[in-house]
């Protein structure tokens, strides 16, 4: 049986790939999980957060948010 590469497509692999291309930012400072979607509003960005909430959980927002950042597809149907 072929064993998956679950590494490979880690998303925490990705996000620190798009930190490290200028195109995550990463908040550090503790945020209410309320206040999230007001960071990530007309923010071009992705946004790794890694203390929301009380139990200072990590999120991360608007990753496919650009024409960059998608994950590229072929169409379902040829126009």
């Amino acid at each position: 049986m072929i064993q998956a590469d679950t590494e490979k497509f880690r998303l925490r692999r990705f996000v620190e790939k798009l930190v490290q291309e200028g195109e995550c930012i990463v908040h550090d400072d503790s945020i209410d999980l309320i206040d999230v979607a007001a960071v990530l509003d007309c923010n071009p960005n992705a946004v790794w957060f890694r203390a929301v909430g009380p139990e200072r959980t990590e999120l991360v927002g608007n990753v496919m948010g650009s024409p960059r950042r998608s994950i590229p597809t072929k169409p379902a149907f040829p126009r």
